[in-house]
């Protein structure tokens, strides 16, 4: 079996649809342990995951919010970790509901 590299950095972004605004995602992703932040359109790097617009998705009836959620440079298990509890939260949070389309990337 391989071993796990836990010095190779690796990052995710995340294009969806949503029934709550983006600050509000961005909360609820903070609450479950992983600090997040609500920015407008931008290329920065930063050591936090951030929701930014996106205008290449298409709204969809009653998800009137599009968003992408970009990680920041993520590592090893603790970078895994981070991705699932982003997840569980997408998934699982009482009152959210997103979804993705064919113009999500």
């Amino acid at each position: 079996m391989r071993k796990f590299n836990q010095n190779r950095g690796f990052g995710v972004e995340i294009e969806l649809l949503a029934n709550q605004s983006r600050s509000m995602v961005a909360r609820a992703i903070t609450r479950a342990g992983v600090n997040c932040h609500s920015e407008s359109y931008n290329h920065r790097t930063t050591n936090y995951w951030k929701i930014v617009t996106d205008s290449s998705i298409v709204y969809s009836s009653g998800y009137g919010h599009t968003m992408e959620i970009v990680s920041p440079i993520l590592r090893g298990l603790n970078g895994l970790h981070q991705l699932n509890t982003v997840l569980q939260v997408l998934n699982n949070t009482e009152g959210l509901k997103v979804k993705v389309n064919k113009s999500c990337g």
